[in-house]
């Protein structure tokens, strides 16, 4: 940071001037964690045997910035627990790859700094985000209705209704007609295999 200032009076003369280079330096707590607010997760699941990126939202992530390479995200149950490094760590954002699982289950995802707390000499407290974090078997889905089976050409946004089993929404929802792009969809009720799409637009 330097600051500069114009001498009115001599501007011609003197121009800006500087007088120095002083610095700005900005200290942030010892706790990574100290300052975060953890606003969202998405997704909220992630299938077996597939790649999932995890990322945690929020804001005041500064501290843990400075300290990237020591954080991360632990996955556990009851009985183990998986930690993975973030990948990104950003002012707003935390991103980890969610571990291979191999069966259906609910777990808990915390966010981890692998180091002591200077004050307890004690491994620091993990931030929980969720207990309810999804691994389920992307093969269990499937659909046995659509209604309308088809949308008139040159029509944009009719609803389409998809009836099936195993359905839930983890956060990103989409259906992709075709080889048209993904489109954005609901599952109006958490608890029915439903969800509802708006047909995308096909020139006539």
């Amino acid at each position: 940071l330097r600051l500069c200032y114009l001498h009115a009076g001599a501007a011609a003369r003197y121009g800006w001037r500087s007088p120095g280079a002083p610095t700005l330096s900005v200290t942030y707590p010892a706790d990574p964690f100290a300052l975060a607010v953890i606003d969202s997760l998405a997704p909220t699941g992630a299938a077996l045997g597939e790649a999932t990126n995890v990322t945690i939202s929020g804001s005041g992530f500064e501290p843990a910035v400075a300290k990237a390479s020591i954080i991360g995200c632990r996955f556990g149950t009851s009985t183990s627990e998986t930690a993975v490094n973030a990948t990104v760590v950003e002012p707003d954002r935390i991103v980890c790859p969610a571990p291979p699982a191999g069966a259906e289950a609910t777990v808990t995802l915390a966010l981890v700094a692998d180091e002591v707390d200077e004050e307890t000499r004690e491994p620091r407290d993990p931030v929980a985000v969720t207990n309810a974090f999804r691994f389920y078997n992307a093969s269990a889905v499937a659909v046995s209705a659509i209604s309308p089976p088809g949308n008139p050409q040159g029509v944009e946004g009719g609803l389409v209704t998809i009836v099936g089993e195993s359905f839930a929404d983890f956060g990103g929802l989409q259906v992709r007609f075709g080889d048209l792009p993904p489109v954005p969809a609901t599952q109006p009720d958490a608890g029915a295999p439903v969800i509802v799409a708006a047909a995308p637009y096909v020139s006539p």
